[in-house]
């Protein structure tokens, strides 16, 4: 129910939207964008961590896949946010409950199978980035080349 995301300019003001217990700001609450609700008009500021879930949002949204869940979006976010692919770190070092864990464990599986996302060894990346640097879009140095647009099609042609 929210629009695009565009920068935020103004001053420095912290994060409107309502948190949930599984979509969490970021640490300091800082507005980074803003965003208009598209039933109520009312413009929202967002910090780094609300700005990646109506990001990835929109993004699902364009790939034909319904987030149904928080937890879901929240795993497709984590993705989402990690510029070079999201990685599980030791069942020591998470922060929240082991059920949000296991959660989130399941969620990055069920993108993975439904083709959403992708797994090369201990990353998950989006399913339209580059194998080789990780990237979205192609590093400088990265000698596949692929931007967004065309590397998934051309990923998906060649694996069928």
């Amino acid at each position: 129910m929210f629009e695009p995301p565009t920068p935020y300019r103004g001053l420095p003001r912290h994060c409107t939207l309502i948190g949930a217990s599984v979509l969490v700001h970021s640490t300091d609450k800082k507005a980074v964008a803003e965003t208009v609700r598209t039933d109520t008009k009312a413009r929202v500021l967002l910090c780094d961590h609300c700005r990646s879930y109506v990001e990835a949002y929109h993004w699902a949204a364009g790939q034909g896949l319904h987030i149904e869940s928080e937890t879901l979006l929240s795993a497709l976010a984590l993705v989402w946010r990690s510029e070079l692919g999201y990685q599980m770190g030791p069942v020591n070092q998470w922060r929240g409950s082991q059920v949000q864990l296991r959660h989130l464990g399941h969620n990055l599986k069920v993108l993975v199978l439904s083709g959403h996302l992708k797994k090369i060894g201990t990353r998950y990346l989006l399913r339209d980035a580059c194998p080789s640097c990780f990237r979205r879009v192609c590093s400088k140095d990265c000698g596949l080349h692929f931007d967004s647009e065309t590397f998934a099609p051309r990923r998906e042609a060649h694996v069928l």
